[in-house]
């Protein structure tokens, strides 16, 4: 079953990817262009983006391992300007029965303190009523056997929320990072107006929240108006208060809130929320800081890196010193490109240069080839094989000029991805 959002197979272009092990099957797929594989057919990869509710996936039959990317939320920015904590990202392959159903829940973003203070979906901790903190990021994690806190098998922890700022010079209290074992502290929140800053001081301090381990939540901020502890899957809450703390992220473990002054008028900036701990699988790496905005999860195929795909392009024979390279030639090497790197968990690119060409007006540069070139060589290097070598490996931006040949090198680059 494919997941509420459109699954990939559906929006890309059509084709077949070779296989190891398929014998006499894979020769006669390999006549079929318009075919494609069998996990393909069947919405593999699938990406779930954040709803706000619990997603569900069954796996495909025949299908008793895939790889997953999983990244927790980003904490929400506090009033002027403590920054939220980045959620974490883990990658691992975990062991799936097939028709199992899989329950996934994508971290929210924690809510900024000047539109209120809510923490993300799934763990994140609230910032501080009325004080200008923010709430933590949510985690995002992967739930076998059922859909409770105890079924889950991956979790990528969601970043701390950041304290209100003011106008000194690093009064902010940032929200701590979504961890990998461990998550990030947050920041102290520090006193107006007096740079350098110095940690604030009893009565009117805001300290900032801790990061989870793999065994406890992260400790709350102390002094004044103290930020709750994080625990099993969520991250803690910050006080009633005015100059707010932001709360904990979510995560295997939550992060802790951090401190707010209770004294309106005080010169104290809130503590920054402590970032969640991630639950990391057996084999599985983990990134600590990397997700900004909402959580995202990625389910693919166990082996991710597994040979050519044929491709019908436009213009197959390319006359060398003859045939004009067009914008069409580009476009289609783009979304091929994209589409592989996709296939090895790797983001599309989005952003180009030159993301619109025009048909008969753009010029193809060697800026365009450039970034091309880097785009499928990353696929190479995230399979562990060396990226194929260039004709003319060094192109000029601006005077080298675009020939046949450099397009033939990037159709065989990308159709022969590993």
């Amino acid at each position: 079953m494919a997941p509420s959002e459109v699954p990939l197979s559906k929006i890309q272009p059509t084709r077949h990817r070779a296989r190891r092990g398929y014998g006499a099957l894979l020769a006669s797929l390999w006549l079929c262009t318009l075919c494609e594989s069998p996990l393909k057919a069947q919405g593999l990869p699938a990406t779930f983006n954040y709803t706000g509710a619990a997603q569900t996936w069954v796996v495909p039959p025949g299908v008793t391992s895939v790889r997953v990317d999983v990244r927790g939320a980003q904490g929400g920015q506090g009033f002027y300007g403590g920054l939220g904590g980045q959620g974490g990202r883990v990658q691992a392959t975990i062991p799936v029965t097939p028709n199992e159903t899989l329950y996934i829940l994508v971290g929210g973003r924690g809510h900024f303190g000047d539109v209120g203070y809510t923490g993300g979906y799934n763990g994140g901790g609230l910032g501080c009523a009325y004080g200008g903190g923010a709430g933590g990021g949510g985690a995002s994690d992967i739930r076998r056997g059922g859909s409770t806190l105890t079924h889950r098998v991956v979790v990528a922890a969601g970043g701390g929320g950041g304290g209100i700022g003011g106008a000194g010079v690093g009064c902010r209290g940032d929200g701590g990072t979504g961890g990998g074992l461990i998550g990030g502290n947050g920041g102290d929140g520090g006193i107006v107006g007096t740079p350098p800053l110095p940690r604030a001081s009893p009565p009117y301090c805001s300290y900032a929240g801790l990061g989870a381990t793999q065994v406890s939540g992260g400790m709350g901020g102390a002094c004044d108006v103290p930020g709750a502890n994080g625990s099993l899957g969520l991250g803690g809450d910050a006080g009633s208060c005015y100059n707010g703390g932001g709360g904990g992220g979510g995560g295997f473990y939550g992060g802790g809130a951090g401190a707010s002054s209770v004294d309106e008028y005080s010169n104290t900036c809130g503590g920054g929320g402590g970032g969640g701990s991630s639950l990391i699988p057996a084999g599985g790496n983990s990134t600590a800081g990397f997700q900004d905005g909402h959580g995202l999860v990625i389910i693919a195929q166990a082996d991710n890196c597994s040979g050519p795909v044929t491709i019908n392009w436009t213009d197959p024979n390319l006359v060398p010193n003859s045939t004009l390279i067009r914008a069409r030639h580009v476009e289609e090497l783009r979304t091929w490109i994209n589409s592989r790197r996709v296939d090895a968990m790797l983001a599309p690119i989005v952003n180009w240069t030159d993301p619109i060409l025009t048909p008969n007006a753009t010029k193809i540069k060697a800026s365009h080839l450039i970034e091309m070139r880097t785009a499928i060589s990353e696929v190479y290097a995230a399979c562990g094989i060396a990226a194929p070598a260039w004709t003319d490996s060094t192109l000029a931006p601006n005077t080298t000029l675009i020939r046949a040949r450099h397009i033939e090198d990037l159709r065989s680059a990308t159709a022969n991805a590993p």
